[in-house]
């Protein structure tokens, strides 16, 4: 006598939930054009973005160098790395508060005013800690910059738009880790090694004052900062 044949239980789950499957298989999500008033803004928050980027790419091709002319151990490299990171990390959820306490552009414009800073440091250091503090200091102005961008991207979206924003958010930083290696070789080889330092920091200005003028300010929920900070501390 044979055995009773019965489905995996993969298969027969599928079998179950028929209705639930077609549905999810037939399913069209909303999608939107995002409205031309709003591009405006939102080429600004991509321009700082791209900037920020473009810049650490540079940095990453030049530390080795700049270590060397210092005398520092390689080993140092990847302490010097890890920090900005590690700052960044840890400001982001800081600077996303900020930015929900005190409106998004603001807290985008300390960043950009800071980063321009930051990059100038690289310049002025003469020892192994400074390039760790201008290389930690970059990566908390960053997070200053891109949590309040991201979220700037969301308020300014709707639902059916926010894929499109950020899938262009993304090919943005990309762009700028792509880009930033290449170009510092090459103006190092042609202006000396501080050129991208100094191009870094005028972007970065450049960007700032992109922001002040395209970058609109909107109404925000506040109150939904503080309740998912309360969760937050309450969990």
């Amino acid at each position: 006598m044979k055995r009773a044949q019965y489905p995996d239980p993969l298969r027969r789950n599928l079998i179950l939930k028929q209705p639930e499957v077609l549905r999810f298989l037939s399913y069209k999500g909303s999608c939107r054009p995002i409205k031309l008033r709003r591009i405006k803004s939102l080429l600004a928050l991509y321009l700082a973005t791209f900037v920020l980027r473009l810049g650490f790419g540079q940095i990453a091709l030049l530390l080795p160098w700049k270590l060397a002319d210092l005398g520092v151990p390689i080993q140092s490299l990847g302490f010097i790395m890890a920090s900005n990171a590690l700052a960044e990390m840890i400001a982001a959820f800081p600077a996303g508060f900020l930015s929900d306490r005190f409106r998004r552009k603001p807290i985008i414009m300390i960043g950009l005013i800071g980063a321009s800073f930051s990059f100038m440091l690289y310049l002025h250091a003469f020892s192994g800690k400074m390039l760790l503090f201008a290389h930690a200091t970059l990566g908390i102005f960053e997070a200053m910059t891109i949590s309040p961008v991201l979220a700037a991207i969301v308020d300014r979206t709707a639902v059916g738009q926010r894929g499109q924003a950020m899938g262009l958010y993304n090919s943005t930083v990309t762009a700028g880790y792509i880009l930033g290696p290449p170009l510092a070789g090459m103006m190092a080889g042609r202006w000396g090694r501080d050129s991208p330092f100094y191009l870094c920091s005028m972007l970065a200005l450049f960007s700032l004052i992109v922001v002040f003028f395209l970058l609109k300010e909107e109404d925000f929920q506040r109150r939904e900062s503080y309740d998912i900070l309360q969760d937050f501390i309450a969990a």
